[in-house]
């Protein structure tokens, strides 16, 4: 299986040959400089947002199919509307 991570706070995409709630959990481990992967903490990936996002730290991935690259393009247009004054 391959996830597409998310680096919250740098906008970074990793790619990772796991299912999400390990890759979210192997992207933060790594940031902190952890590579002996048999060491990781599992239980430290938390479901979010009604279930369909998984996140560790400032990593989160997709539970469902729609790709990251489609939760950004939302997210630009969210914000856009909120500089223009459209959302109240």
């Amino acid at each position: 299986m391959r996830t597409k991570v998310l680096c919250r706070g740098t906008g970074e995409i990793q790619i990772f040959h796991l299912p999400p709630q390990a890759a979210v959990v192997a992207a933060y481990e790594q940031a902190r400089g952890n590579w002996t992967t048999w060491s990781y903490d599992y239980s430290r990936a938390k479901v979010e947002c009604g279930g369909q996002m998984v996140c560790c730290g400032a990593f989160s991935a997709r539970l469902t199919q729609t790709s990251i690259a489609e939760m950004l393009k939302r997210g630009a247009e969210a914000q856009a509307e909120i500089e223009r004054g459209q959302v109240g």
